[in-house]
């Protein structure tokens, strides 16, 4: 199974897996509408994508009181069910990413596209990634190594 991984250190702020996203679920260029969210700051020059990471335990999950999200073990996402959800909010700080979002009446969160996600095939910089569970790890580790031999170099050249 394949998940999504966000490297923030990469994120440049740029926004375009925002509007990739509110494209392809609604058909318009609408940040406020995408299931993924930059969170910038802006005078720190750090920027991170946030978006539903699937949890296995997933909270939202847990505190809906009509099961309006359940997990599909088979795609791996977690699904929201329009006819079972009654719109008390519940989920949505339940979320420890805030990554659920109620819009016009409806929770929005990632559903990674049916398997393709639009924000990774967008991304100029590579801060998103769609890749195997069982990989992330060494993404990780060796996304760490860059950097630090990166910061080596710098400091070498002082």
């Amino acid at each position: 199974m394949s998940v999504l991984v966000g490297y923030p250190e990469k994120c440049i702020g740029c926004g375009l897996c925002e509007r990739a996203c509110s494209f392809k679920h609604e058909k318009e260029f609408n940040p406020s509408l995408s299931r993924i969210k930059v969170e910038r700051n802006e005078s720190r020059a750090f920027f991170a994508p946030v978006f539903c990471t699937q949890c296995g335990y997933a909270p939202c999950a847990k505190v809906c009181p009509t099961d309006a999200l359940v997990k599909n073990s088979k795609k791996g996402v977690m699904e929201w069910y329009k006819d079972k959800c009654i719109g008390c909010g519940l989920c949505i700080p339940a979320c420890p990413f805030g990554a659920v979002m109620f819009v016009n009446e409806e929770v929005i969160k990632c559903d990674l596209c049916d398997g393709d996600p639009e924000c990774v095939k967008i991304c100029p910089a590579d801060a998103l990634r769609f890749i195997d569970a069982r990989d992330v790890g060494k993404d990780k580790r060796a996304s760490i190594l860059r950097k630090n031999i990166e910061a080596l170099r710098e400091k070498g050249g002082e």
